[in-house]
């Protein structure tokens, strides 16, 4: 079954409906329209909601119309443009221009064409900083539809409505405010805070929240203040992105008995970083974050609390791979290598020491313990940093202060504690698993 392109929602009176075809920046076609005409005939029939809020899903509001759903005329007649917009686009503009109900809109991304029309047509519209609006119409020798030629001059005056018309050029959410074309700018991360604290109150009444950040570093700090059990991470959050913090929280200095908060992230669409999360030991929650899909994040979230740092833990895949994954993802154009030799200082010499032969590392307050089957050497760099140089599919982090080897396992047992020991191949000593990573070994 596909997925709707409208997402209805109605909490306290408030009608949230969702653009939802993320993967094409929420472009209409005649499924959404015909789901969007569905979606207010209800509004209409229902006394009890007073307002209604329309954004977009992922990383746009909407691109206008699907230009491969174009309406085509008989043989090799061009598309009737005019159809669309007489059948879909004119009754849509004019029902939400005659509904007794203020419909505010909230903007995030890029507004384009019909779908930018559609914003100016609402009662009040917020956007995201980062959101752009375009009338792209003279791109393809047509003026503005969907209410654009009677919206804009009523706006902007004549002039501006012209430039916009002839000229295509793309308008910042800051220019457009100042031109009267929206009420207000809203910081990207203060809009989904806002959104997502109201989801989370509605989902999860007694969940507590502790503390807001602006941006990455602030998250970690917050983290390191508080110890919470859950931090949710925007991917790309300004100063550290949520990649970035995620890895700083993961190596942030634990008591023995303390546990890594579980990490949720929050995601524009993107099928590459959404399937990075499938086996991973995180969840996600794509932007705007949509109370049915937050209410499996907050069940998952659940069942990982109830049984974290226990024999009962959920089998879960190293986060570092996952961190390096989205880290790829999040930023395509950097090259990953991994260290291949390793530099340590053995009596009164310097060795080149080949990564795969090492067994494990150890770190105390100054030095790392490097462990081969034949040495033992030492290194001044700490684990934190050797967890970002290292193939995280080879070297498991399995304590804040130790990587392992995965090749060099020989077996995992329990102590008296139920404290699970590493057996190491070659080599006498047991290494600890602290509780944060008690699920690496579920299945083993």
């Amino acid at each position: 079954m596909s997925e709707p392109t409208i997402l209805y929602e109605s909490a306290a009176g408030v009608v949230t409906l969702t653009l939802n075809r993320p993967d094409k920046l929420n472009v209409f076609n005649e499924i959404m329209h015909g789901e969007l005409a569905r979606a207010f005939d209800r509004i209409e029939a229902d006394p009890a909601i007073r307002a209604v809020l329309l954004t977009g899903a992922g990383r746009g509001f909407c691109a206008g119309q699907d230009l491969a759903d174009r309406v085509t005329g008989e043989g090799n007649a061009p598309p009737d443009l005019g159809d669309t917009l007489e059948r879909l686009y004119n009754p849509l503009i004019r029902r939400i221009c005659r509904l007794e109900r203020p419909v505010v809109c909230a903007v995030n991304g890029v507004a384009a064409g019909a779908g930018a029309n559609l914003a100016f047509n609402c009662d009040i519209v917020l956007a995201a900083r980062s959101a752009k609006f375009m009338e792209p119409f003279c791109k393809l020798g047509l003026v503005p539809d969907a209410g654009g030629t009677y919206i804009l001059p009523r706006l902007v005056g004549s002039a501006r409505a012209r430039g916009l018309a002839l000229l295509g050029e793309t308008l910042s959410a800051e220019q457009a405010e100042a031109w009267g074309l929206i009420w207000r700018v809203v910081d990207d991360e203060r809009l989904m805070r806002e959104q997502m604290r109201a989801r989370l109150a509605e989902v999860w009444p007694d969940l507590e929240l502790v503390a807001e950040a602006k941006n990455g570093l602030e998250a970690v700090q917050a983290v390191q203040q508080h110890a919470p059990d859950i931090v949710f991470l925007d991917i790309r959050m300004p100063g550290l992105t949520g990649v970035e913090a995620a890895r700083r929280i993961a190596q942030l200095e634990l008591d023995d008995d303390a546990l890594l908060p579980e990490i949720v992230f929050v995601t524009a669409y993107d099928q590459y970083a959404v399937e990075a999360f499938e086996q991973g030991a995180t969840d996600y929650v794509l932007k705007p974050a949509e109370r049915e899909r937050l209410a499996v994040t907050v069940e998952r979230l659940k069942k990982r609390l109830a049984t974290r740092g226990t024999a009962d833990a959920q089998a879960s895949v190293p986060i570092q791979q996952l961190l390096h994954k989205l880290s790829a993802q999040v930023n395509p154009t950097a090259a990953t290598s991994y260290l291949q030799w390793i530099q340590a200082s053995v009596g009164s010499t310097i060795q080149m020491i080949p990564v795969a032969d090492v067994l494990f590392f150890i770190s105390d307050e100054k030095y790392t313990r490097v462990q081969t089957a034949q040495l033992e050497a030492l290194i001044r760099k700490p684990i934190k940093e050797l967890v970002d140089e290292l193939d995280p599919k080879l070297f498991w982090q399995i304590h804040r202060s130790t990587l392992v080897n995965i090749n060099a396992v020989a077996g995992v047992s329990r102590d008296f504690r139920g404290r699970q020991i590493v057996a190491v191949k070659g080599h006498n000593e047991k290494l600890e698993v602290s509780r944060s990573y008690a699920g690496l070994f579920k299945g083993m």
